[in-house]
C-alpha cells in the first residue's frame, strides 16, 4: 500500500513541499484548499463573463461561439470531475492512508482504487486538450483591440483558470 501511496502521491498535485516531505493526507487537503476552493470560486465567473462577453462581442468575433462552447464543455467536465475527487476518490484515499498507518493489509483496496484514479487521468487529459484548444481560439489569450474590460478580464481569468488547473493536473 505504501509504494501505490507514493506513487499516487505524485500523480495527483505538483506542489514541492507536499510531495517531498507530506503524506498522502496532507496532499489531498492541499489539492482541496488550494485548487479546488480557486476551481468552484472560477466556474460561476468565467460563466458569467463568457455570457457578457459573447452578448456585447459575439456579432462582431464570431469565434466566441467556438470558444464559449469549448469553455462550457470544459466547465461541465470540471463540474463532475471535482465531485468525484471530493466525494469518492480523496476520501478513499484518506481512508487507505489511513489503513497503511495502521498496519492493516488493504491490497484488495488498492485494487479497487487503481480504476478511478485511471479515470481521473483520462479527465485530466481530456481537461488539458480542452484548455489547449481554448488557448488556441483565443490566440493566446490575447484580446482584440476592440475588447472591452469584460472581454480583457475574461482572457485573463482564462489564463489563470488554465494555470491553476495544469498545476492541478
Amino acid at each position: 500500500i505504501e509504494e501505490f501511496l507514493n506513487e499516487i502521491s505524485t500523480s495527483i498535485g505538483t506542489h514541492p513541499y507536499i510531495l517531498v516531505n507530506g503524506s498522502i493526507v496532507e496532499l489531498v487537503d492541499f489539492v482541496l484548499n488550494h485548487h479546488h476552493s480557486y476551481l468552484w470560486k472560477q466556474l460561476p465567473t468565467l460563466k458569467e463573463l463568457m455570457i457578457k462577453v459573447i452578448s456585447a462581442h459575439g456579432q462582431d468575433h464570431p469565434f466566441l461561439t467556438d470558444l464559449k462552447r469549448n469553455v462550457n464543455e470544459l466547465l461541465i467536465d470540471l463540474e463532475q470531475h471535482l465531485i468525484k475527487e471530493e466525494q469518492v476518490l480523496f476520501p478513499y484515499l484518506t481512508e487507505l492512508s489511513n489503513f497503511n498507518k495502521s498496519g492493516q493489509s488493504k491490497t484488495p483496496a488498492v485494487n479497487f482504487i487503481k480504476k478511478p484514479i485511471g479515470m481521473m487521468e483520462t479527465e485530466h487529459e481530456r481537461a488539458g486538450e480542452q484548455l489547449e484548444q481554448i488557448r488556441k481560439i483565443s490566440s493566446d489569450f490575447l484580446p482584440p483591440p476592440s475588447a472591452c474590460s469584460s472581454y480583457i478580464l475574461l482572457y485573463t481569468e482564462l489564463e489563470a483558470f488554465e494555470k491553476d488547473l495544469h498545476q492541478h493536473i
